[in-house]
């Protein structure tokens, strides 16, 4: 009664003249996810004679655009949203221009035209970015239906993730987890199988999940049972499941449900019930899924001739599928190109169009760009030199700790440093000199080019590590041996482990193997997981002595 009493209400308000539009479709705006039934009444009553100006149709035409969806209502006709879009695309708020690209992509994907739906699609994206989480998680959802379309598993497995993460940061429960189910199918789709499994299985095992997904994840789960395991325990458990839907919600069974159930039925020497089911399909699925579970039906039967029938049937549909592949690929394209083509149609609707403006912004880009190129040149080779010079500073502190402070080094640390110096002695030397010279220009170039070549001729030293080696497995019973064979990883990965277990810090150690500090910690990081993760009957060795 309050409802009819509501629209009632409305309908008054819509005929008089003196009435405010504008605030009667902001009251709409407020109550249209709540009420959408009421708003789509509201909204077809509404003469367009009193949508007099292009901000109010726009508004209108959004707004009836988004009440059909709300209502389950596939609207293929995209004229509607096409008047949201031709003036939200220039003004308006910018979530309104989300929703206008959004449900414009909406009407291409109900007509099945891909290429478009797509690109209304990334601009809604970029709109909804910036103003809307919902509509860009929503966005983010229909793209992946449409790479499911086009059979892009790859493209449609991004999009599904930015939409769970979206939704995850909304705190939306419910389309976190409609999301988990459609990722644990593209999973299977793109033969990820354990990452399919582990998905239906925490939706089945989770006591949060809501019924109809609990009941759709156990569809999947059987058909990936059904489809992927030769476990005999996999398969009885995918004919349970199945029978229960079958049984209790029988609307819950996709064509492909049936298809892997009378398989599985013929598995298990239901052999009748199958056969039932197939004939029943038959008559109406007609995608390439027909020929190919007969296929399967009739080999597992042994019945060879027609095996062979089936297979040739579903190569030749498979062959369609993929020619369909390829006259969508344009999707992709158009997904890429928009971005430049889209600036370029605003530039020239603006009227932007002045050649000498132009030629000025990028004679200015071009000189700021040299500016930070050189400024950028000059930076870097202020930081190589740093480098190389606070590594001769930390080469000179190491050869005073081993003069004054030797019986605090580290055994291992204060052989390898007597062994090689003399090169580390000449090195601190240059490095004085270099300090001395540096206000000299020529004298400064001059020696910091010897302290370079002194470095790198330490550097360059291939018996270097391999006398390191030798001096680890000598003192460490093995050490260094055991770990090549026992643990497989790149020379540099064993070099920073040797370098390490001997007390050098990561910036010395990027100095002598010329990496970045970062490297190093992320290399001894890998090769630490690598001992940790193997089998290695040293590991706690290998462990102890890295640590």
């Amino acid at each position: 009664m309050r409802q009819f009493v509501f629209i009632f209400l409305s309908f008054i308000l819509l005929s008089c003249r003196s009435y405010d539009v504008n605030r009667i479709l902001q009251d709409i705006d407020s109550y249209i996810m709540t009420r959408p039934d009421s708003a789509l009444t509201v909204l077809e009553g509404m003469s367009r004679d009193v949508l007099r100006t292009e901000r109010q149709r726009a508004h209108h035409a959004l707004l009836h655009a988004m009440a059909l969806d709300k209502n389950y209502i596939d609207v293929s006709e995209d004229s509607i949203a096409s008047v949201a879009v031709n003036y939200y695309s220039r003004k308006g708020p910018m979530k309104y221009r989300a929703r206008a690209y959004y449900y414009l992509g909406l009407a291409y994907y109900y007509q099945q035209d891909y290429d478009r739906a797509i690109l209304e699609f990334t601009k809604a994206e970029k709109a909804a970015e910036v103003s809307d989480s919902l509509y860009l998680g929503m966005t983010k959802s229909f793209q992946a239906d449409v790479y499911n379309r086009i059979y892009n598993d790859v493209e449609e497995i991004k999009c599904l993730l930015d939409a769970k993460k979206i939704y995850t940061e909304l705190y939306d429960n419910y389309k976190v987890q409609t999301v988990n189910l459609r990722l644990a199918k593209a999973y299977s789709n793109s033969f990820k199988y354990q990452k399919s499994d582990s998905l239906f299985r925490s939706l089945i095992n989770s006591q949060d999940t809501d019924s109809l997904i609990y009941i759709y994840a156990l569809n999947g789960y059987a058909f990936l049972k059904a489809t992927q395991s030769d476990l005999q325990s996999d398969i009885i458990q995918s004919v349970s499941i199945f029978d229960q839907t079958v049984s209790d919600n029988p609307d819950c069974m996709t064509t492909q449900d049936y298809w892997a159930y009378a398989y599985v039925l013929n598995l298990t020497g239901r052999s009748k019930e199958s056969a039932e089911i197939v004939n029943q399909l038959i008559s109406i699925d007609t995608t390439s899924s027909t020929p190919y579970w007969m296929y399967r039906i009739a080999k597992y039967n042994n019945n060879l001739s027609d095996a062979l029938k089936y297979l040739e049937e579903s190569n030749s549909k498979d062959s369609d599928v993929v020619t369909d592949i390829l006259n969508q690929a344009i999707a992709l394209v158009q997904r890429d190109y928009y971005e430049s083509e889209s600036e370029l149609a605003e530039y020239k609707a603006k009227g932007r169009t002045n050649a000498l403006v132009s030629v000025i912004i990028i004679c200015l880009l071009i000189l700021t760009l040299g500016y930070f190129v050189v400024c950028r040149y000059i930076k870097k080779q202020k930081d190589e030199k740093d480098r190389y010079i606070n590594y001769a500073d930390e080469v000179s502190r190491q050869l005073k700790a081993l003069q004054t402070e030797a019986d605090a080094m580290p055994a291992l640390k204060r052989k390898y440093i007597e062994l090689y110096k003399d090169k580390f002695e000449s090195l601190r030397v240059l490095c004085d000199n270099y300090l001395l010279y540096q206000d000299r220009t020529d004298a400064e170039k001059k020696m910091y080019s010897r302290v370079v070549d002194m470095i790198d001729e330490i550097r360059g030293d291939k018996n270097c590590i391999g006398e390191l080696e030798f001096i680890l497995n000598k003192d460490l019973d093995g050490l260094m041996t055991a770990l090549r064979r026992e643990i497989k990883a790149k020379e540099v990965d064993y070099s920073i482990y040797a370098y390490s277990i001997i007390g050098f810090d990561a910036t010395t150690i990027s100095n002598l193997l010329d990496l970045s500090v970062n490297q190093v910690y992320i290399r001894k990081s890998r090769i630490k997981r690598q001992i940790e993760n193997s089998d290695s009957e040293n590991k706690a060795r290998f462990l102890e002595m890295l640590s």
